[in-house]
């Protein structure tokens, strides 16, 4: 910054005990405490050219003792290059952490046989403009920024200044450490998750099973399963937990225990006393208020041919295709398990469900994907149209249809968890 004040000469003493103190020539290292100084001169005599208000006379352009003490008290590492990348200045600073290295090439202070294979000052020189990186010296880590310089006479130099983030650099491998920990952890509590849901296939003679989960997150809120609870009924459910991230996931994890630890009640009690128990279990957790649990449960009765559900406040009603390839949607209503209603109270609706008959549970992730363009929802309307059209086809290649079509219905990434069951027949 002080080379550039249109001065037109900045020349080195060819002789060093030669003296170039005078009223044109300004010896940059006049005065200072280093014998070794290498002389770095300024031509003073265009400075009058500025007017008193352009900042030359406020910066004391012809003080040169000022001059030297800015740069000489500076608490940045400030090093000035010739275009042969020989070092004509060092500051106190500077000269105090790696010795007085004037008059040697650049890299020397960074104990090196040969110029840098990215040498910001270069960069600089052919930039025409400010270069920035990071280096390690000593153990220390620096940010180097380079600004190259011109002078009216075309002499070119390169300003230098090294600012210590070492403190910064060990923060940052810190934190880093730490979400890489963070990072493995999730990844293993996403694996858990994952490994806790069903595996499509054959269940009992009773069910052909497809499913897809796709959480909008490393970890999700929604879950699903299937159960036998006896030699005639199976249990299926489908539940979504408000919010994302690690507490979604694990009330999902609580959710499967309690209906795994009451299930053979259940065989006996029916989905009332599961209800019940999801309810009790959701109380004594003593959690956030606007924490809640919305979870649709079916129980299918393999020798009578018929499906009992009990929702509580699962927005996705479920959906059965028929043999004559119509698509029923069946209003099981109730309220979510939470502390601001009861779903004590949710009434429980029965229907038949023959051999060869599809049903369909999801969430509200697929039904909520929105297109801006038309204002308005995927909805249920969106899957039963992608049933209809194709009856017959593979339960998870079907899961999959459904899923891409809400997904190129919003075109947007999806901001919720996604999951599917299709449950065959047999």
């Amino acid at each position: 910054m002080l080379i550039n004040t249109g001065s037109s000469k900045l020349v080195s003493a060819s002789n060093p005990g030669e003296n170039f103190y005078n009223d044109r020539f300004v010896d940059f290292n006049a005065g200072g405490d280093d014998k070794d100084d290498f002389p770095l001169m300024i031509d003073l005599e265009k400075a009058t050219e500025y007017p008193m208000d352009s900042g030359a006379d406020l910066l004391g352009m012809k003080d040169p003792h000022l001059l030297r003490e800015v740069l000489e008290n500076m608490q940045y590492l400030v090093r000035i290059l010739d275009l042969d990348h020989n070092i004509i200045y060092m500051n106190r600073y500077m000269r105090e952490q790696f010795g007085n290295l004037t008059g040697k090439h650049c890299h020397e202070v960074f104990h090196r046989m040969q110029r840098c294979e990215s040498c910001v000052s270069s960069a600089s020189w052919n930039s025409g403009k400010p270069e920035v990186k990071d280096i390690e010296l000593d153990g220390r880590y620096f940010k180097l920024m380079s600004s190259p310089v011109q002078l009216e006479s075309g002499q070119r130099f390169s300003i230098e200044m090294f600012y210590d983030i070492t403190e910064q650099r060990h923060l940052e491998e810190e934190l880093l450490s730490h979400y890489r920990k963070l990072t493995a952890e999730l990844n293993f509590a996403r694996n858990i998750q994952r490994s806790i849901l069903p595996e499509d296939g054959n269940y009992w003679n009773t069910f052909k099973l497809s499913a897809l989960y796709l959480p909008a997150e490393v970890l999700g809120g929604d879950l699903f399963d299937i159960i036998r609870l006896n030699k005639d009924k199976t249990l299926l459910y489908i539940a979504d937990v408000s919010g994302h991230g690690v507490h979604t996931s694990m009330l999902t994890m609580f959710l499967r225990e309690v209906v795994r630890g009451k299930h053979s009640e259940a065989a006996k009690g029916g989905l009332r006393v599961l209800m019940d128990s999801m309810m009790e279990g959701y109380l004594d957790l003593d959690i956030d208020p606007e924490i809640y649990l919305c979870v649709l449960l079916c129980c299918y009765n393999r020798s009578k041919r018929e499906l009992s559900i009990l929702n509580a406040g699962h927005n996705c009603f479920p959906l059965i295709v028929r043999n004559d390839g119509t698509v029923d949607e069946i209003a099981a209503m109730g309220m979510p398990i939470s502390k601001l209603g009861n779903c004590f109270e949710n009434e429980e609706v029965t229907v038949s469900l023959d051999r060869g008959e599809r049903l369909v549970l999801y969430t509200d992730g697929i039904i909520e994907e929105f297109n801006i363009e038309e204002q308005k929802a995927f909805g249920a309307e969106g899957v039963k149209a992608i049933l209809h059209e194709n009856i017959g086809v593979d339960g998870q290649e079907l899961a999959m249809k459904i899923v891409n079509a809400a997904r190129d219905f919003s075109a947007e990434k999806p901001k919720d968890d996604r999951a599917i069951m299709i449950a065959d027949v047999l």
